[in-house]
Order: structure tokens, then sequence, then C-alpha cells
């Protein structure tokens, strides 16, 4: 399910997924298609960003308890703050802003991306279903496949 509380008593729905900032560790909870969060302080709390419950889904940007992902699986810490999110069933990456909890699409045409990260200038996405690493440069959006030479 999908609770927030005090860690003894939140309840996740399948997380996966992770990025850190020192305070907290975002975890995309799949099965809610929820992105949320946990203090990583002992006592401390869950909280959810986007995601009201375990069948409230869709492809829907927006603010808050309006927005609508389907079964994210991957986040990625930019060092702006905001989070990379492999939204999976919608095909797409899409950026949450932890603080306002607003979600904007930025890449779609994946294949079910899973996990991703961030390194330098770009963004590198398990685009599992492509059976491929791509590439998107975080300026541009460009998407390259990662080739190994």
């Amino acid at each position: 399910d999908i609770r927030d509380g005090d860690h003894a008593s939140a309840l996740l729905a399948q997380p996966m997924g992770i990025a850190i900032d020192g305070e907290r560790v975002y975890f995309a909870d799949s099965e809610s298609s929820a992105i949320r969060w946990a203090d990583t302080a002992e006592g401390g709390s869950v909280g959810t960003i986007v995601g009201t419950g375990l069948f409230d889904f869709g492809d829907v940007d927006g603010l808050g308890d309006a927005v609508r992902l389907q079964h994210p699986q991957g986040v990625a810490m930019h060092s702006n703050g905001n989070l990379l999110v492999a939204d999976s069933y919608n095909d797409s990456l899409k950026w949450i802003d932890v603080l306002t909890r607003e979600s904007t699409t930025w890449v779609k045409g994946f294949h079910e991306p899973a996990g991703l990260c961030i390194a330098g200038s770009y963004a590198y996405v398990a685009d599992t279903n492509a059976h491929r690493i791509a590439t998107v440069h975080l300026e541009t959006g460009a998407v390259t496949e990662l080739t190994i030479e």
C-alpha cells in the first residue's frame, strides 16, 4: 500500500531505484506509481512527493496529487536537487521537483526505461525493452545509444 508516516508505520509497494541527497533517500515506489522519500535519520519518516494509490496511475504532468505516473522504476538526483524519473510504462523520463511536487515530461520514446543515473552532462538510461543503454544530454535532451568498443 502507500501510507506515509514514521519508519515503522509507513507502507511501501515495490520500492525500486534510489537516490540520496544526504538527508533523504528518494525512491520509486513502483506498484503505487509514486515517488517517495525516507529520512535517513533514526526515528525519521516516510513521505510521498507524487502518487496517491495502488490503482491511481496514468500519464499526467502537473502538481502534487494531480500527477500520474505508471510504474516508475529508476530515480536519479540532479545537482540542482530535482529528480529524474524513469516512468517505465509511459516510456518516458520525467523531472520531479521535490519541493513543489511538479512533474514535467522531458523525453518520450523509450521502451520501458528502468534504471538510470546522472554523470557529467548526461543521463544514462537502461532502456530495457530496447536492449540498450541510452544516453541523454542534460541540456539538449538529445538521445543516443551508448556504444562500447
